[in-house]
C-alpha cells in the first residue's frame, strides 16, 4: 500500500490515478477512503435535498460521460465526466462493436480540473453519481485479480479517490446510483 499512497497535490499531474495505467487495486482504493473519513454515504433523499436548495454549499456532480448526462440527468447536477471516449480511435470504435454507448473510455485526466471548475471551493460538500454508486460498507475481495469484479466498487468511489487526494474534505457517493 505505501508504495501506492496518495500524494497531496492541486493539480491532476500529481494525482495517483482511480483507473487504468498507474492505479493501485481497488483494495487499496477502499482502505484509503475508509481511512480519510471523507467520503461518506448518502441517501436520495439528502440528493433531492440538495438539488431543493436546501443544503448551502454542496453540489451535486454527475461522473458519468457527457453522452449519458446530455441523454438524461437529474436537474440542477452538474457534469465532470470521470470517463471519457478512448482518443485513439480505433480502441474507441471498439467498444460500438461490443455494442458500449460511446465506444471504449478511459480515465478523464482532466477530472479533478472539470470539477474543480464547476465546484470552486475545495470545502464545500461534493455529491457524487453515477450509474452504481459503489458502496464502502461492502468489503473489497482479497484476489489481487485485475479481473475480479467487486461489488462495492464505482465509477463515484474511483473519483472520490482522486478528488480526496487533491483537497477536497466532504465526498459523497450515493449507494445504488442513478437507478
Amino acid at each position: 500500500f505505501s508504495s501506492s499512497r496518495p500524494r497531496k497535490s492541486t493539480s491532476n499531474e500529481n494525482v495517483t490515478p482511480g483507473k487504468g495505467p498507474g492505479a493501485p487495486s481497488y483494495a487499496e482504493i477502499h482502505a484509503f477512503l475508509v481511512q480519510s473519513n471523507r467520503c461518506t454515504p448518502c441517501s436520495t433523499s439528502e440528493v433531492a435535498d440538495a438539488l431543493q436548495g436546501r443544503f448551502k454549499r454542496v453540489a451535486v456532480v454527475d461522473v458519468r460521460q457527457s453522452l449519458e448526462f446530455e441523454e438524461w440527468r437529474l436537474p440542477g447536477t452538474v457534469n465532470a465526466p470521470y470517463l471519457i471516449p478512448f482518443e485513439n480511435v480505433l480502441r474507441r470504435a471498439s467498444g460500438y462493436f461490443l455494442a458500449i454507448k460511446g465506444g471504449l473510455k478511459e480515465r478523464n485526466p482532466r477530472f479533478v480540473d472539470a470539477v474543480d471548475a464547476v465546484v470552486g471551493d475545495k470545502r464545500q460538500a461534493i455529491i457524487l453519481l453515477d450509474l452504481r454508486g459503489g458502496d464502502l460498507s461492502i468489503e473489497p475481495k482479497k484476489s489481487g485479480s485485475s479481473g475480479t469484479y467487486d461489488r462495492g466498487d464505482s465509477n463515484s468511489l474511483r473519483a472520490a479517490y482522486e478528488l480526496i487526494q487533491c483537497g477536497y474534505t466532504d465526498v459523497r457517493y450515493v449507494p445504488g446510483g442513478l437507478t
